[in-house]
């Protein structure tokens, strides 16, 4: 009887709600706050005119700090109240690099990047997921708390754990409290040991990436749109990247990091067919990249966001099921519609 009361009062809510929406409306930012007074003072201004404007989750693609400011916890937990606090309860959080992988940098504090990472997951996975008016996030696992996977209206959304720094690859470097009183012979060797640790974790990240990448896909089953968001620029290949390799098992140092991510978002979006927009940051342009796949793929959309120290501002993004275009996009502060970007994605 508890059971049929059960299944009556859920047709009751699926017949109140409705068919899906065939509108979405959603804000991206990241790259933001980078210093402790200009920036931060913008995005609380952003994060009261975010809840003004209403939209339905917002999305912050990951660097809550600059390059050059410390890791330390106390900064780490106030940028965590700040974006957190953008539109409560509906935010979902991706990470970027400076925000972990970075911070063994001698200007970020020379922390253990490994070990943050794991302050970072329980800063910010540790709580409910985020949640809102017919749908709520699920994680991948408690290995990969990060990366989340939601259905809103006929939209269906996914984030990935990909930053810069060769997604975790490069410039890796042990703690200052980890070689105080080592030689340098010592300090090699521990060196030595964590560029395979953290390689070998940047493995288990892309595997895990690729995995639930094709898991949103399959989730995406009778969406009509699907809308990716990571931190890093898959174009943005620095000098150690553009060998032709691409990174695997086998090739883990000097080698294109996004390559086989890439290569499996266009297979199956054009396996989809329905609009599929990627989102990230991580690199100074601000603009919309239509048929970012190429004609083989022309469903496939890129935006590169707001913020580091070149806009100031959260991308508002309206999905429109059918229409064309499928993704209008315009600044939240500004109103105007986002530029489109004037270059081609890069081949590995």
């Amino acid at each position: 009887m508890v059971r049929l009361a059960a299944l009556v009062l859920s047709f009751c809510l699926l017949a109140a709600g409705g068919a899906p929406r065939a509108e979405v409306t959603f804000a991206v930012l990241g790259d933001m706050p980078y210093d402790s007074d200009t920036q931060t003072n913008s995005l609380r201004y952003i994060g009261d005119k975010l809840r003004k404007a209403e939209v339905d989750l917002v999305i912050h693609y990951g660097d809550i700090k600059g390059g050059g400011e410390p890791c330390d916890p106390d900064l780490m937990q106030a940028r965590r109240e700040i974006v957190l606090g953008l539109v409560p309860g509906r935010v979902v959080y991706t990470p970027g690099d400076n925000d972990w992988t970075d911070c063994d940098r001698d200007e970020a504090g020379r922390f253990d990047e490994m070990d943050q990472l794991k302050k970072l997951r329980r800063l910010f996975f540790s709580g409910p997921p985020p949640s809102g008016d017919g749908w709520r996030v699920g994680r991948q696992s408690k290995d990969y708390p990060e990366n989340a996977l939601w259905r809103l209206g006929k939209l269906q959304f996914v984030t990935l754990h990909v930053v810069g720094t060769g997604n975790g690859r490069n410039e890796i470097l042990p703690s200052k409290k980890a070689t105080e009183g080592k030689s340098a012979e010592e300090v090699k060797g521990l060196t030595r040991q964590l560029e395979e640790q953290a390689r070998e974790a940047a493995g288990h990240r892309d595997e895990a990436n690729l995995e639930w990448l094709a898991k949103a896909f399959t989730a995406a089953d009778g969406a009509e749109g699907l809308v990716v968001v990571m931190h890093a620029d898959p174009t943005d290949l620095k000098a150690w990247e553009k060998t032709g390799e691409v990174c695997d098992d086998k090739v883990l140092v000097n080698c294109d990091p996004y390559a086989r991510l890439m290569n499996s978002l266009s297979a199956q979006a054009i396996d989809f067919e329905n609009p599929v927009l990627l989102v990230h940051g991580s690199t100074g342009s601000y603009c919309l990249y239509r048929d970012f796949g190429g004609p083989a793929t022309p469903n496939l959309w890129r935006l590169n966001g707001p913020g580091d120290f070149v806009v100031i501002d959260a991308s508002i993004v309206t999905f429109k099921a059918g229409a064309d275009p499928p993704f209008e996009v315009h600044g939240l502060l500004t109103g105007d519609p986002v530029a489109l970007c004037d270059a081609p994605r890069q081949e590995p």
